[in-house]
């Protein structure tokens, strides 16, 4: 079993390794040098099938589209990263580049900014981003998003994971993926403290101070996700999957802190809903402070910097997230694995990208037509 590693990291991104699933890499992909960018909530990420990797200084994406919109101050800071990504890996000046847009530039589109996003993408094509050449950025789908965790996952844990289904939440999204099963929501990190804030603790900051959460939290938590783990439930079609946590937020700070502040042995391949059931009820009602205090009460070597870790202060709405959707889900128990995935092999490997950015401005007419289904359900064949 794959061992959580009991140290601090930060978390805000989840980085997902994609790999395409129903998608055979193409003879073309072998013969040419293809390059993709994963652009995150939080940061901007290059990678080649040559192995040239790059990545550009953290940014808030999904803030800044949440506060902001679709702007020109977007427009500028994606064309600086994807150069300084490019900048960062080496790239080669002949490979193909594709891109792939998830939390940020889907709440564009939620937000109802299609035809700006959609004139900001084509600017973004057309200007002189590497060797002359612009960007085809597409709009991925949250589902897709999520299968492609799976495999990505598969890919970097071989026999290690030993679960039909991954579970991964990142700074704007959460995914369930298997082979053939996904369901995802903007819930990841970010979002989820963001809502959590507005329509429990009743504040206007989407950073507000949440701890102690109080004993109603868990009941007031199950009562505001219960569409979403509905959706989610109905998406999976199962009760009681068997599931492995991939991100951050789990390998760094709920399963190590389950082991720092419940009685009982360390537990280093995951954590029952009984477990963290446990945790709940003792942090609920404690300050930021207290929770420290607690858990680096432990006394051994990782507990004690654990509590030194700057997240401590969002770790028990973060206990409430997962313990909702274990409960609706009936997952009694959760594996938990250090996969250190991201987007960006996934979308060298899907063909539709390549594809789609042989008739780019066909794309946008889909994207500002469909929304973000337009990658995943138009084809770039029905374009005229």
């Amino acid at each position: 079993m794959w061992k959580a590693f009991l140290k601090i990291a930060p978390y805000g991104v989840a980085f997902v390794l994609l790999i395409a699933l129903d998608l055979e890499p193409s003879s073309a992909a072998a013969a040419e040098c293809r390059a993709g960018f994963d652009l995150g909530s939080t940061e901007v990420r290059v990678g080649s099938n040559d192995n040239h990797e790059g990545k550009a200084d953290r940014f808030e994406y999904l803030d800044h589209v949440k506060k902001n919109g679709v702007d020109e101050a977007l427009f500028h800071q994606t064309v600086k990263d994807i150069k300084t990504a490019l900048q960062d890996a080496q790239m080669p000046p002949d490979c193909a580049l594709v891109a792939g847009g998830f939390s940020a530039w889907r709440a564009a589109l939620d937000a109802g900014e299609a035809d700006k996003l959609s004139k900001m993408l084509d600017r973004l094509h057309q200007e002189n981003i590497h060797n002359g050449r612009g960007v085809p950025l597409y709009v991925i789908p949250i589902d897709v998003e999520a299968i492609y965790a799976h495999t990505a996952a598969k890919h970097a844990l071989g026999e290690d994971l030993t679960t039909p289904f991954i579970w991964d939440i990142g700074g704007g999204s959460m995914q369930f993926g298997s082979e053939d099963k996904a369901w995802g929501a903007a819930l990841g990190q970010d979002a989820w403290r963001a809502l959590f804030c507005g329509k429990i603790e009743d504040s206007s900051d989407p950073k507000c101070p949440p701890n102690p959460v109080g004993k109603d939290a868990k009941r007031r938590t199950g009562e505001l996700l219960a569409a979403d783990v509905g959706k989610a439930r109905k998406k999976l079609g199962e009760s009681g999957i068997e599931v492995t946590a991939v991100s951050p937020p789990f390998v760094f700070l709920i399963h190590p802190i389950l082991n720092c502040v419940v009685e009982g042995p360390v537990d280093d391949g995951g954590f029952s809903r009984d477990r963290l059931s446990k945790a709940i009820a003792l942090l609920a009602e404690k300050s930021d402070g207290k929770i420290r205090e607690v858990v680096g009460a432990n006394g051994t070597e990782p507990c004690v910097e654990l509590a030194k870790s700057p997240y401590i202060d969002s770790s028990v709405t973060s206990m409430l997230l997962v313990d909702t959707f274990m409960e609706g889900l009936s997952i009694e128990r959760v594996e938990v694995a250090n996969a250190k995935i991201n987007n960006v092999q996934g979308i060298i490997e899907d063909d539709r990208s390549f594809a789609w950015a042989k008739d780019y401005g066909c794309y946008l007419d889909r994207l500002r037509e469909k929304g973000v289904t337009a990658y995943d359900e138009a084809k770039p064949a029905e374009c005229p």
